[in-house]
């Protein structure tokens, strides 16, 4: 194991996804979001190449930020080799938040901000992101 300090160079994030190695093919752009599941956005899980446009972002191998982790900071990365991954599959992507921008930091207060929301009788079937982690 190994560590090393991150580059955060801006509260904005933006990062564009592609399909295919030298930023070909279909292209996903995700804008100041976190996305646990790239499928329920209609975009498969084969990642070749990424440009992070803003900010620094972490990629991980499956839904629900499970799996390998990939750290792309602000740069262009044409191969899945550029980032160590062994296959060109990320399938879920989280922004690297500050408290320089963030004053509130990553985690809200539980007491305060309830994680989900789980319907009430007769009212639509509908669960709200979990919010516990940014």
């Amino acid at each position: 194991m190994s560590l090393r300090p991150l580059q955060i160079d801006s509260r904005d994030h933006k990062i564009h996804l592609f399909e295919n190695a030298d930023f070909s093919g279909r292209k996903m752009e995700i804008v100041d979001d976190d996305v646990p599941s790239l499928w329920v956005h209609g975009f498969q899980d084969r990642v070749a190449s990424v440009k992070a446009l803003n900010g620094t972002w972490v990629g991980y191998e499956y839904p629900g930020y499970r799996g390998r982790q990939y750290v792309f900071e602000q740069g262009e990365y044409q191969h899945w080799n550029e980032w160590d991954a062994h296959q060109p599959q990320i399938q879920s992507v989280r922004r690297v938040r500050d408290q320089q921008w963030h004053k509130h930091g990553c985690f809200e207060n539980s007491s305060t901000a309830p994680c989900c929301h789980l319907p009430e009788e007769g009212e639509a079937g509908v669960i709200s992101r979990p919010r516990a982690f940014c």
